[in-house]
């Protein structure tokens, strides 16, 4: 019996676990996490490494003055982001005020994901993220993922 990728993805995200899709044959991350590689057919896993953070770069991003907690979305008039991670996974993500107090956020902006999650109301995903120093990104750039330029 084959395991379900999508239903092992989404129990990991229920517990706060963000794992990457990857196939076991050719190592192609494969987004969004389905059965097989689209790429060369090969079967994928979910990999999880607790020591290392999951970095992006902001793609694009856009200021709210909405209050969704009622939604499960941690962002009281913060920022709603898509975020893409080692150049394969694009998330749309909130970035509160506070964690984004020492500059705007922008196009090509690190940042680190804090917490995820699905909520329970409507079984979406749930993806925050909070402003990186250059410096510290620098560690986390594996699989492709461009340094950040000086």
């Amino acid at each position: 019996m084959s395991k379900n990728i999508v239903s092992e993805f989404e129990a990991a995200l229920h517990h706060g676990l963000f794992k990457i899709p990857r196939c076991n044959t050719c190592r192609k991350i494969v987004w969004p996490p389905i059965e097989f590689c689209d790429a060369c057919l090969g079967t994928v896993s979910l990999e999880h490494d607790p020591q290392v953070r999951i970095c992006g770069r902001i793609i694009e991003c856009s200021e709210s003055r909405q209050d969704f907690a009622r939604h499960g979305i941690n962002n009281t008039a913060g920022f709603f982001c898509l975020v893409e991670i080692k150049q394969a996974i694009r998330i749309m993500a909130s970035l509160s005020k506070t964690a984004a107090a020492s500059r705007l956020p922008g196009p090509g902006s690190r940042v680190i994901l804090k917490s995820c999650g699905i909520n329970p109301a409507d079984s979406s995903y749930v993806f925050d993220v909070e402003m990186c120093d250059q410096e510290d990104a620098l560690d986390d750039f594996k699989d492709g993922d461009d340094p950040p330029s000086a």
